[in-house]
């Protein structure tokens, strides 16, 4: 059975002992796989992600790819009323105070909401060390994977 991602929304969710791929087609779930990782090589987790997508029939393989909570920073805090094209700046300079990293050593993202009461506005900070995003990048790669959006598997359930 082959899904064209057309129309389907695909996500892999990588587990300490597994990795599950779900499919879905609006609101009916078309494939849902979980295979094991047979060891702690990062060939090993290639291998099950490759496993995953051949038994799901998911083609291309392009999937939302959730990452272990673990790896992934995730900080919330208030910013006073900035202009937007200063946000990235602030938020870096406020999530310093946050992160027991340089930002220089993060892949980041944010999600705002300005509150319009306050002028102020919501920061949602994530970010995870840069040699693992790079390690997943690899495994990914590895395993025929091209990730449409990385992410905390906390902030994909959310979003789901």
């Amino acid at each position: 059975m082959k899904f064209s991602l057309s129309g389907t929304a695909a996500g892999l969710v990588i587990r300490a002992n597994a990795v599950e791929l779900l499919a879905l087609r609006g609101r009916r779930v078309v494939a849902q796989v979980r295979v094991p990782i047979e060891g702690k090589e990062r060939s090993h987790l290639a291998e099950a992600i490759r496993q995953a997508v051949a038994a799901s029939g998911v083609k291309p393989p392009r999937l939302a790819v959730a990452v272990p909570a673990a790896d992934v920073l995730v900080r919330f805090f208030l910013m006073p009323p900035l202009p937007r094209a200063e946000w990235d700046a602030a938020i870096q300079f406020e999530a310093r105070k946050y992160i027991p990293f340089k930002t220089d050593a993060l892949v980041w993202g944010r999600h705002t909401v300005e509150l319009k009461e306050s002028h102020q506005f919501e920061v949602v900070f994530t970010a995870i060390q840069r040699h693992i995003f790079q390690e997943l990048e690899a495994v990914l790669a590895e395993a025929e994977v091209q990730p449409t959006r990385m992410e905390s598997r906390s902030v994909s359930l959310a979003r789901l």
